[in-house]
């Protein structure tokens, strides 16, 4: 699994737009309905596909994405309902379930959502639970043979010194 798939794919679960966003290089932005938008500056450069793929860009970037997309998920006002087709985060289920270094992660979500804990303050001091488990899932997701984003990004650094 190749994390620029996440965003370079026609039908990938992360949509990308390039477009001004000041001084940010990325912002994520969530849809309730269309799920997870990536902006990227449009001034960082011309080719897209050279630099969606870059080991800093997926390095620094890719996981903490990841990460804003579970916390909006799981703790926003609507509830996402992982069983159901027509929700977005069904599909980021779905792959999170068929790589097999994220798979017991995402087994155990159904336990740590309930309708007594997720809700607009689910990722506070009172909801440790929920916050391991993204913790968690970013951390396996960053472990995965292909990503290892640490490695990644100190190659990069090493190569461009």
């Amino acid at each position: 699994a190749n994390p620029a798939d996440l965003i370079t794919e026609q039908d990938a679960l992360l949509a990308v737009k390039w477009g001004q966003i000041g001084q940010e290089v990325w912002r994520l932005e969530c849809d309730a309905t269309l799920g997870p938008t990536l902006f990227i500056s449009k001034d960082l450069q011309g080719n897209f596909a050279q630099f969606a793929n870059d080991p800093m860009f997926v390095g620094c970037v890719v996981p903490q994405a990841f990460r804003s997309v579970l916390i909006y998920a799981l703790s926003g006002d609507d509830e996402l309902d992982i069983t159901d087709p027509e929700s977005w985060f069904y599909e980021w289920y779905r792959w999170m379930m068929s790589l097999s270094d994220l798979r017991s992660v995402a087994s155990r979500l159904e336990d740590v959502i309930d309708e007594d804990v997720i809700d607009e303050d689910a990722i506070d001091e009172d909801d440790l639970k929920l916050k391991r488990w993204i913790d968690e899932a970013v951390d396996s997701f960053s472990k995965m043979r292909a990503n290892r984003f640490v490695n990644a990004v100190s190659t990069a650094l090493k190569e461009r010194a």
